[in-house]
């Protein structure tokens, strides 16, 4: 199947395109060997892929973490579809005639309380070296404009217009949206562009998820709070932003969700001071 694959390559692409490819595509092989052992990817078949995802359940995986190796599968496959489905990158992909497990475990978005961001922003400001200097901006823009860690790594200067952000291309959703930049990460965001550079954060190199996600967690490590990771900063911002509008569309596109019913998860932050069913009434 590897030399297939580098035949393929070697045939269809850029010499320099052929030679990254000959070095991604055994990592891909030894992926998907561990999902299926034994068998190649032209061996691996729609009830393959169904039957590890009951296997999994049985194990008691978590409908959350089999969807995410359902998408894994899927792409791994995809990358090696050239070669075996001469009809199109991912036409026959047997992983994608399979839906993906329903997150019915799903649990609700763990935000940071006010006194856990104290206590967050001051370690943080111990931390300025950190991304080479970019940390502290990184953390504003979950806080302050909710985006996600590959949104954060494309922003450019030309993002920045009309005191909005500019969020497009290869997002979560694919959807692109704007939001109002909040003067206090203004002051971050005007920082950046006075240094210059390719990308807003991390000049002429662009950072890295892991990188950022490996920082945050060094810090919350370090003041001890139980159960959050780099995630909950954007967690964060949805439930201030919902509690502040008290509306669900509104958030839900600054948020860049696809599903209300991603947002819907935030609505335990609403409070309610009287009873809706104590407001009705009906003439007798």
């Amino acid at each position: 199947m590897s030399k297939k694959y580098e035949d393929w390559s070697r045939a269809n692409c850029r010499s320099i395109t052929h030679i990254n490819n000959a070095a991604k595509v055994k990592v891909v092989l030894d992926y998907l060997q561990q999902y299926f052992p034994g068998k190649t990817p032209a061996d691996i078949t729609k009830e393959d892929v169904v039957d590890y995802l009951q296997r999994r359940k049985k194990q008691g995986i978590k409908n959350a973490t089999s969807r995410k190796e359902h998408t894994l599968i899927k792409k791994l496959l995809d990358y090696i579809c050239p070669v075996v489905y001469p009809n199109g990158i991912g036409s026959d992909n047997p992983a994608r005639q399979v839906p993906a497990p329903r997150i019915t475990d799903e649990r609700l978005p763990n935000a940071l309380s006010y006194e856990d961001l104290i206590v967050f922003m001051q370690e943080l400001k111990r931390r300025k070296a950190y991304l080479r200097g970019y940390l502290r901006a990184v953390v504003m823009l979950y806080l302050y404009a909710g985006l996600r860690p590959s949104e954060i790594i494309r922003l450019t200067a030309q993002d920045i217009r009309a005191g909005k952000i500019m969020i497009h291309g290869e997002t979560k959703t694919g959807m692109l949206r704007s939001i109002e930049i909040h003067p206090k990460l203004d002051v971050y965001i005007q920082a950046c562009l006075r240094q210059g550079g390719k990308y807003l954060c991390g000049g002429d190199n662009q950072l890295v998820p892991q990188s950022i996600s490996r920082a945050i967690r060094h810090i919350l490590r370090k003041i001890e709070i139980d159960g959050a990771t780099p995630y909950s900063l954007r967690h964060t911002f949805v439930t201030n932003l919902l509690r502040a509008s008290n509306d669900l569309r509104y958030t839900m596109d600054r948020a860049g969700h696809k599903r209300l019913s991603t947002t819907t998860r935030y609505l335990h932050v609403i409070p309610t001071k009287i009873s809706p069913l104590k407001k009705m009434k009906f003439r007798a």
